[in-house]
């Protein structure tokens, strides 16, 4: 570790357990966590092209899911398949869960904030 004294006695010595020294001859860490700065874009293009990429992957996303959507049946059919298997190992238990879960709605508006605050910004 980079340290500086603090005392006017000569060494820099870290200590090898806290509290075994006067605080006066504590070593303290040289650099210290500056915060990150991200600039803005600089110019009307680099806006626009922040735009552009966020309103190109909303298309995206908006297109496969409409293409998805046309094949919900199949999608239901293999839920109930996912949910015949698990039952016969005997692991199902989302229906329980998924109760206890809807029963209390400040955990029902929580689990959808992370899912809209923390998934669609990625």
């Amino acid at each position: 570790m980079d340290v500086i004294p603090v005392s006017r006695h000569s060494g820099t010595h870290p200590l090898p357990h806290p509290g075994t020294q006067p605080a006066a001859r504590r070593a303290v860490p040289r650099r210290v966590a500056r915060p990150i700065h991200v600039p803005a874009p600089a110019s009307w293009f680099g806006i626009f092209r922040e735009i552009g990429i966020v309103a190109l992957a909303a298309l995206f996303y908006f297109t496969a899911r409409g293409l998805i959507a046309a094949r919900a049946d199949q999608a239901y059919e293999h839920a109930s398949w996912v949910v015949s298997f698990e039952q016969r190992l005997g692991i199902f238990h989302e229906s329980w869960f998924q109760n206890w879960i809807v029963e209390r709605n400040w955990l029902t508006d929580l689990a959808n904030a992370v899912y809209i605050y923390g998934h669609w910004p990625v």
